[in-house]
């Protein structure tokens, strides 16, 4: 009798005051090996051990489940595990790492739709494609509609021709760039704001004042640089399409593609069209006068260990109808036929120390105007030469 109270005095105490092992190892990045004086501590019950030499542990564990067990080591990143009373005489075996090994953190960042740069010393406002999306835009020229430091003005309204405006001073005061290449000069400066459309823009970054002449020298009042999408951020293919109740029509679309490891493209597409005559003031004369425009851009990047290039075409095709609409014998009529063609090349080589590099730039354009303003009849023909070579 006295032996079977003892067994089941025995049975009752293993039930309550029932024990938890465990191994404590520790990774550095190389190796996990075990721990030797790491703690192990329980919160609620405020009792705790230390690991031996292999970094084993035993302790014994309350009536009062659940409990939280630290584990925490010098050098090391603490670890907790939650004891149930399903877990009497676990075996345990946890990893701590060190502290010195930092996990992956993923860091997102929603860019600003406007921002002026802190970094630079010449007063730099970059506009995003986010900016552009707040104004129904189709070309640049209507991309500044929410800028309050670039005015883009009316210089014709038989024609339509426009320029940009800066700081009180003509747009032949202004140099306008295409990714830090000379862009609107000479007969295409009137009519070039309305071949690149807003969704083919990625930035545009205005500069107030005289700027750097390394790529030009007419920034007087101030400089804009259009930076177009780069073909390894592209989508696969992006399709955009505006219409609206005064007859203009437009369509643009980009797509982009990887052609090896090292080399990537992309194609750019636009065709607009004003077919509705407009008349609003009812003086006889077209406010916005009829026309198309069709223009393809491409660019193809390559990107090397010791040399990087870019290089790309540009075309575009406007024809323009002006002047006077309605029942007259001898209507004044503008009738304007525009022609573009150039090419690009950006080339770069790296030299033997980070701090030595070589930039080439060269860009070829063609230009053919013709038309007439009444009886007056024009031809304008233009050919352009640039290379420009940077050597830090």
């Amino acid at each position: 009798m006295k032996i079977l109270i003892s067994l089941l005095f025995l049975l009752g105490f293993g039930t309550i005051w029932s024990q938890v092992n465990g191994l404590v190892q520790g990774n550095n990045g190389k190796k996990t090996e075990p721990l030797y004086g790491a703690k192990v501590k329980l919160l609620l019950a405020k009792k705790g051990v230390v690991t031996g030499e292999e970094g084993l542990f035993e302790m014994v564990l309350p009536k009062d489940l659940p409990d939280t067990m630290v584990i925490s080591a010098r050098g090391y990143i603490s670890d907790t595990v939650v004891l149930f009373k399903k877990d009497r005489f676990l075996a345990l075996n946890i990893v701590l790492y060190s502290e010195l090994l930092l996990p992956e953190v993923i860091v997102e960042y929603k860019r600003k739709s406007f921002s002026i740069s802190r970094l630079k010393v010449l007063h730099v406002e970059e506009l995003t494609s986010n900016e552009l999306k707040k104004a129904a835009c189709c070309n640049l020229g209507e991309s500044f509609e929410t800028n309050a430091s670039v005015d883009v003005n009316m210089t014709d309204a038989v024609s339509g021709a426009k320029k940009i405006q800066m700081m009180g001073l003509e747009g032949i005061y202004t140099q306008i760039q295409f990714e830090n290449i000379p862009y609107l000069r000479g007969l295409e400066s009137s009519f070039g704001l309305e071949t690149i459309p807003g969704s083919w823009i990625e930035s545009i970054q205005i500069t107030k004042g005289a700027g750097n002449v390394v790529n030009g020298n007419e920034s007087m009042a101030g400089l804009i640089n259009l930076e177009l999408e780069k073909p390894e951020k592209m989508d696969r293919f992006f399709l955009n399409m505006y219409q609206n109740r005064f007859g203009r029509s437009e369509l643009n679309f980009r797509t982009g593609f990887e052609m090896s490891e090292k080399w990537s493209g992309g194609i750019f597409g636009y065709v607009s069209s004003q077919w509705g005559e407009i008349d609003e003031n009812g003086d006889s004369f077209m406010d916005v006068p009829l026309g198309s425009n069709v223009s393809a851009l491409g660019r193809f990047d390559y990107e090397g260990e010791k040399m990087e290039a870019k290089l790309g075409f540009n075309i575009h095709e406007d024809v323009k109808n002006g002047g006077q609409i309605g029942s007259i014998v001898n209507p004044y009529g503008v009738q304007i036929n525009n022609t573009h063609f150039d090419v690009f090349t950006k080339t770069g080589f790296f030299g033997k120390t980070p701090a030595q590099s070589l930039g080439i730039i060269t860009n070829w354009k063609y230009q053919l105007i013709d038309g007439n303003f009444g009886v007056r009849y024009f031809t304008g023909e233009e050919k352009r030469g640039y290379l420009n070579i940077i050597y830090d």
